[in-house]
C-alpha cells in the first residue's frame, strides 16, 4: 500500500510541476504572441496526458499484483544444513563416529 502511496505522490508532484510550468508559459505568451510558445504549450499538455495515463496504468498495475499476491499459495521450504566448519558440529559429528566405532567393537568381541 505504501508503494502505491509513494508513486501517486511523484506523480501529484509532477502534475504540481507542470501546472507551474504551464502558468509561466501561459505568462509569456501574455508577454509574446508567438507561434512557437503555443506549439511548446500544445506539447506540455500532451505530456501531462501521457504521464496520467501512465500513472494510472502504474496504479491498476500495482493492485493487479498486490491481489494476485493475496490470492496466490505461498510455499514454505525448510532447509536443514550442516557446516562442517563450525566447531560445534565438528566435535559432535566425531564423538558421533568414535561412539560407533566403540559400539561396533564391544558387538564384535
Amino acid at each position: 500500500m505504501s508503494d502505491m502511496s509513494t508513486v501517486s505522490a511523484m506523480f501529484e508532484e509532477i502534475k504540481q510541476l507542470l501546472k507551474k510550468i504551464n502558468t509561466r508559459e501561459s505568462e509569456q505568451e501574455t508577454t509574446q504572441y508567438s507561434s512557437a510558445n503555443s506549439l511548446d504549450k500544445a506539447g506540455l499538455t500532451e505530456l501531462q496526458e501521457a504521464i496520467n495515463r501512465s500513472g494510472e496504468k502504474i496504479v491498476s498495475g500495482m493492485e493487479e499484483l498486490k491481489q494476485s499476491l493475496r490470492t496466490e499459495k505461498r510455499k514454505v521450504e525448510h532447509r536443514i544444513s550442516i557446516d562442517i566448519k563450525s566447531s560445534w558440529v565438528f566435535l559432535t559429528m566425531t564423538g558421533l563416529v568414535m561412539l560407533l566405532i566403540i559400539a561396533l567393537s564391544f558387538s564384535y568381541k
